[in-house]
Order: structure tokens, then sequence, then C-alpha cells
């Protein structure tokens, strides 16, 4: 079994998945007006990933998991529970035409984007350069060097805004593109035969468990998984069916039993590491019904919970944005406009803190929270924990309403995507493109507008940085580790791949 890897998708192959989850939704009682902007809304963004020229560009990437994770997936699995559309929504009809505008938005962005940058990127050149076994190491090794510099410096935690650490934490991605590089330089060097070598094993392991398990964050459950997906899609390499069952064990596995309690454990979450691991075990070995979660009726709920389905399922309520952004939308349309203050913020934002000393933090998915009146504490003024992720569409929507969703939103888009595939260009031809997609299916769907604007930035930094550092500095350290040995492929060897 192969991973999909398309740069287009036949529009005739969109329009009929979009016809009969329409005609589900229909016989399910979902309102016509609800299923005619679902089909809108899977033509448009389909249209928008062709445009961007499908996952052989990172904008292609960031199209694709904004569609199919904040909405497509969302009304999918409604229909498959046999849900109307647009039960437990707000504002079910402001909240899809404000989906389906953003499609086209998107798609007119995605094309003039295109029109835009270079044919010839700005890392391409570095492709050629580039030792990938020795290269991949030595980012695994650098991201575990910073890491534990943070867990054993107490003056590195989060609060110390400002230091060295703190700027350098915001541009380590080593570890991801190690595990990229190195699940590229394992399928060429075996022939397709294998597709993980021991470092890279070795730094999933890592990631899921310190990041992940203990650091309480989905991201660091699936980020490395992703890594591994996208690099193996690229190079077209095919999964054996006990591999794919295995995998397919461990993501069930991994939903139903390890993310409810991730999500538990996120509340508690500190800085020591000790502390961490000891409240993992408390709700590993737990069977209370706090991380017992999945399938959870909402009926009796005293308080407020923005909610899609009508039970509780797990992983799959964080798996769409719809109801969080009908809830935001909503909230708009009774006047609460927040104005387009944090979009100019998001920029200035860039400015680093040792230049902006007294930079202020402006946490708008508590802001946000507070103004939808989100659950428990977050309806305490004092509350500035409590906080839950948007799409850009729902951001931009709160922010400026049809003006955010159709003139700031597509040109925000528009200079991320021109600076994306400027930057990393065809996904095919170097790895560089295949680190900022991976990142894209986790910034895309929940990032709001500072997703975008930070993925141009502080995103774009991180990745010219890796890359600077893994073809000129970082093979280095491989060949220490491993002695001399005969080159290995370099990304001139991902190309062709479809």
């Amino acid at each position: 079994m192969r991973v999909p890897f398309p740069v287009r998708i036949p529009l005739s192959y969109s329009v009929a998945y979009a016809v009969i989850l329409c005609v589900v939704q229909l016989l399910e009682g979902t309102p016509l007006y609800f299923s005619l902007c679902t089909f809108g809304f899977i033509f448009m963004a389909s249209v928008a990933f062709n445009l961007a020229g499908g996952f052989s560009r990172p904008s292609g990437g960031y199209v694709f998991f904004y569609a199919v994770v904040a909405v497509i997936f969302g009304l999918s699995y409604k229909a498959y529970l046999g849900e109307p559309g647009d039960s437990n929504l707000l504002n079910p009809k402001t909240t899809m035409l404000a989906y389906v505008a953003s499609s086209f938005a998107m798609s007119c962005s995605a094309f003039f984007a295109r029109q835009l940058a270079p044919r010839k990127s700005l890392l391409e050149g570095m492709g050629s350069k580039l030792d990938m076994g020795n290269a991949a190491l030595g980012c695994i090794v650098l991201g575990f060097a910073l890491d534990l510099w943070g867990y054993l410096d107490p003056t590195s935690a989060e609060s110390s805004a400002g230091s060295f650490h703190s700027a350098i934490r915001q541009l380590n991605n080593f570890m991801l593109l190690g595990i990229i590089l190195g699940v590229t330089n394992t399928i060429r060097q075996s022939g397709s035969r294998r597709f993980i070598s021991l470092p890279v094993g070795l730094a999933i392991t890592y990631m899921l468990v310190l990041h992940g398990i203990l650091g309480f964050s989905k991201e660091g459950l699936f980020m490395p998984i992703m890594a591994v997906l996208v690099a193996a899609a690229a190079l077209r390499f095919r999964f054996s069916l006990v591999q794919v069952c295995v995998f397919s064990i461990a993501m069930i596995f991994t939903v139903s039993y390890v993310v409810p309690r991730v999500q538990t454990g996120k509340g508690r979450l500190t800085t020591s590491l000790n502390d961490n691991l000891a409240t993992a075990i408390d709700l590993v070995t737990s069977a209370s019904q706090e991380t017992a979660i999945t399938g959870e009726s909402y009926e009796n709920e005293d308080s407020f919970v923005i909610h899609y389905y009508n039970q509780s399922h797990g992983l799959f309520d964080r798996l769409q944005m719809i109801s969080m952004d009908d809830a935001l939308i909503d909230t708009t349309e009774q006047g609460h406009v927040y104005g387009l203050y944090p979009v100019l913020f998001s920029f200035l934002n860039v400015v680093p803190h040792f230049i902006w000393k007294d930079k202020p933090t402006i946490p708008l998915g508590n802001i946000y929270s507070h103004e939808i009146g989100f659950a428990h504490s977050a309806k305490d003024d004092d509350d500035n924990s409590t906080g839950i992720s948007f799409s850009p569409t729902g951001d931009a929507f709160h922010q400026a309403r049809w003006i955010g969703v159709l003139v700031v939103a597509p040109a925000i888009w528009l200079m991320t995507f021109f600076g994306m595939d400027w930057l990393c260009g065809d996904t095919r031809k170097a790895p560089w493109g295949l680190m900022m997609t991976a990142l894209a299916s986790h910034g895309a769907p929940e990032g709001m507008l500072e997703g975008p604007i930070y993925m141009m930035t502080y995103g774009a930094l991180s990745i010219w940085l890796a890359a600077v550092l893994a073809t000129y500095v970082l093979p280095i350290v491989g060949t220490l580790i491993t002695g001399p040995r005969k080159r290995d492929s370099t990304a001139e060897d991902l190309q062709p791949i479809l």
C-alpha cells in the first residue's frame, strides 16, 4: 500500500465525492443550503489544491490540511454517524458560507502565488550538496541536544521569554527534519525495502514519549508520524500488509487510549520532567472517568460545551474546526467584531524579544474562549490559561467579517504561499518542502491567521537555518559518530517519484 502523494486531484473525483456526501446529508435531514455549501467547499478546495500544485508544493500541503482537517473530515464523519450536518451548530448558514468564501479566496491566493513564485527556489540548490544520511543523524543529535539543554537548564523554561534558548527553541525543528531526511535516505539506500533506520526509530520514539506523552501534546504524538508519512509518500514507498496492520493497531490504541490521557494531562503540565512523569504514570494507571472521555453524551453537561457530534468522540472531536468556528462566527454576528489588531500584532510579533524588551503576549485562543463563553474556567474573568483553536476562516470572520474572509485572509495566504514555495520549491526535488508540509499539517487547520504569518516568518527562518546547517555543518556531526563512509543519496534522488 502506498500513501497518496497527489500533485493534482481530478475534479471529477472531487465532484463525485461531494455529490455522494451531499445526498447522504439530505437523506439524514440536513437542509439543502448546507449540502450545497458542502459541495461548494469541497469543489473549490480541490481547485485550490490543484492550482497550488498539490503536494509538489508546500502551499498545496497547506490547502489540503486546512480543507480536510478543518472542514471535510468533520462533515464526512458527521454524515457517517447519521447526524444532520447542521445539528449542534449555532449559526450553520453563515459558517458554511464563510467556508465556501474562504475556499474561493484560497483558490485565488494559490493561483497568484503560483504565477509569482520563481521557477527555482532559494534552497533547491542545496539539495545536490546534501549528504543525507549524515545530515539526518546530525539533525537528530542537535535536536536532542537542544531539548536536553532545556531540561537541564531551569532558566530556559517557558517563562524565560527573551532568552537565547527561547529564541533557539522557536527555530528548533531539527529532529523533525532529521526524521524526514533519515526516512528518505533509508528508502533510497535500501532500494525501497526499508523506511526506518535505528537513529530515526530512536528519534520517533523520543518525540512520542518526551514531546507527546510527557509533554501532553497531541502535536508531539502525531508530528513525527506525519514526518515519516510525508517522506515515504514523496518517494512512493509501498508499505507491506503487515506494516499497515501494525500501524493501524497502533493508531487505534493511540486514539482510543493515549490521546484522552494526554488531553487530561495537558491541564496538569509543569516545567518539571519528574512531575510530568508522575502525572503520566497516574493517568496510565487510572481507570477514573476523567480519562474515559470517548463516547460520553453531552446531554447531561451542566456547562456550555462546544461540540459538533451528539457524543464525544475523543480525537475525532479535534479533527474538525466547524464547531469552534461556528461559535466564534455566531458571536461575531451578534455584533462582537474583534477588529484587525491581531493581524497587525502577528506581524509585529516577528520582532525578536531581545530587541523589543517589553513585547506583550496576546493569547487570542484564551481571549476568544472568553468571548464565546467556553466552559468552566473561561467564565472566570481572571482565567488566562483556558484557550481553544480556530481555523483561519473563523478567525478572519471574527476580526473583520466578510472583509476578513475575502480580503485579509487571502492576502495573508498569498504572501504565505509565495514565501513557502519560493523558499522550498518542489517537494520532489529537495526535502525542505516536506518539512514545511509536515508543519502545515498542524498549523493550517487550527493556526488561525497567526498560523500562516508564523509559517512565512519564523517557520521559514527555521527551515532555512535547518537547511543550511544540514547541508554544511551537521553532516560533520554524523561523520564523527559513524566514521567516514561512502556518500549517501542526495535530494536529487527524490526525482522522479510520480
